[in-house]
């Protein structure tokens, strides 16, 4: 899923999420889609980064 679904279905703001990702807290990987960068992550990785 992507860093903005998964900070919503957590009840965090996207730049929290994306703190535990620079942090190593989440494991994501960034992808292109068109001209943007997005970031996927897995929900079985943001359940052990809370």
């Amino acid at each position: 899923m992507t860093l903005q679904e998964l900070s919503e279905r957590l009840g965090v703001h996207r730049q929290t999420a994306y703190g535990w990702l620079r942090r190593g807290k989440l494991k994501g990987r960034l992808v292109d889609v068109g001209t943007q960068r997005i970031w996927l992550v897995s929900l079985s990785q943001a359940s052990t980064g809370t």
